[in-house]
């Protein structure tokens, strides 16, 4: 099981919880470089 968050109950199994969510901090990561590129 290569990917327990898309399993029902694959967290039970042993496996540690994700420490980042990757789409959310891309999307963050975006936000923060339009703005630094908007100052001028």
């Amino acid at each position: 099981m290569h990917e327990p968050w898309d399993t029902i109950g694959g967290y039970d199994h042993g496996y540690p919880e994700r420490v980042v969510d990757h789409k959310t901090e891309r999307e963050v990561a975006l936000a923060d470089f339009a703005s630094i590129k908007g100052r001028s």
